[in-house]
C-alpha cells in the first residue's frame, strides 16, 4: 500500500512567498552547479576501528 504524502497543493499555493530575483535565482544556480560531483566510488575500503574489531561478529538472541 502506498503511503499519502504529506505535501497539500492547496496549502502550498495559498502560502504567501516573496517573488524572487533573477539574480538571486541565477546565483543559487551557479552555486549549484559549481559544487563538486560526488565520486562513482560506492564504498570505501578502510581499516576497522578497535570497537568494530571488539565487537562480536556472531548473531545473537536478543
Amino acid at each position: 500500500m502506498a503511503k499519502q504524502s504529506k505535501f497539500s497543493v492547496r496549502v502550498f499555493s495559498e502560502t504567501e512567498r516573496e517573488p524572487i530575483k533573477r539574480s538571486d535565482l541565477e546565483g543559487a544556480l551557479r552555486q549549484v552547479m559549481a559544487h563538486p560531483a560526488r565520486s562513482s566510488v560506492g564504498s570505501e575500503n578502510r581499516e576497522p576501528t578497535r570497537e568494530e574489531l571488539s565487537r562480536g561478529w556472531k548473531m545473537s538472541r536478543r
